[in-house]
């Protein structure tokens, strides 16, 4: 009798624990998180201020969000495929299929009209053929919108989840934004013919940093020169990273040249801002 007492007092105190547990993450949910819009495969959130900036790289989060005017993620996302198989460099496909990607247009639109925000957290889930009541897959899209252009971060891309018993949407819907962190995984890659995009880099004293997950379009603060459209493997980013720190020195012969009148000044200048160009 006492130890089934004992058991059921441990019960007890773990179901409380879960309960706090749950409600302190539905806190941490509705502080952060809101929804706005969803549909029977899409999720969208609105996303605070405060959040973004614990984690966001600090010059994506000095950028004013600015949602004003009109947004098209759809013609983005298009141009961004990814890979099927790690085994093969030429197995790639569309991140998003095209009538999710204008389902995603036109719920965006919506939301930014119901509930103007920072910056968007989409959650777009697939069943998974084999087991479509308990498993999907799962892409997470964070979407910053600026004055000059867009920042789309990709932490998750068709994430495999099982659930104990055919889901609901509170079950897939559920989601909690983490710190974005650097990614060299050659996963994603984005076609060239069209607007200025890339993947975003950012660039210090000793380190060339890749962000494989954060992708920038149009926002000429953040466009590396020359732009990324696949992430380069480790014998590329030290090459870049090489060339990059090697700038000043060539700047100084540069300025040798000139003092002996090799070159005019004229030459200089040019030459010393395509170098400067390359930082």
């Amino acid at each position: 009798m006492r130890f089934a007492s004992a058991s059921l007092f441990l019960i007890f105190l773990f179901s409380l624990f879960s309960g706090v547990q749950t409600c302190r993450t539905t806190e941490i949910r509705k502080e952060h998180l809101t929804l706005v819009n969803s549909s029977e495969d899409i999720a969208v959130f609105s996303v605070s201020k405060e959040v973004l900036s614990s984690i966001l790289p600090h010059n994506i989060y000095l950028l004013n969000s600015d949602f004003s005017e009109p947004t098209s993620i759809g013609s983005i996302l298009k141009r961004v495929d990814y890979r099927l198989s790690i085994l093969s460099s030429e197995d790639w496909t569309a991140i998003l299929e095209q009538n999710i990607l204008s389902k995603l247009d036109e719920m965006i639109f919506e939301s930014i009209q119901k509930a103007p925000s920072a910056a968007y957290l989409i959650l777009i889930k697939k069943d998974d053929p084999l087991s479509p009541l308990t498993k999907i897959l799962r892409t997470s899209i964070l979407y910053i919108k600026t004055l000059n252009g867009e920042v789309i971060i990709i932490p998750d891309l068709r994430q495999n989840i099982t659930f104990a018993s055919q889901y609901k949407f509170d079950d897939w819907s559920i989601y909690s934004l983490e710190k974005v962190k650097t990614s060299y995984k050659q996963d994603l890659r984005i076609k060239s013919k069209g607007t200025p995009m890339s993947f975003y880099i950012e660039k210090s004293a000793d380190k060339i940093s890749v962000y494989g997950r954060v992708i920038v379009h149009k926002e000429t603060e953040l466009l590396p020169k020359p732009i990324l459209l696949r992430v380069p493997d480790e014998e590329e980013i030290n090459t870049t990273k090489s060339d990059w720190q090697s700038v000043p020195d060539r700047i100084k012969i540069l300025d040798d040249l000139r003092k002996k009148q090799l070159i005019n000044e004229e030459e200089y200048q040019n030459k010393k801002k395509q170098l400067l160009d390359e930082l």
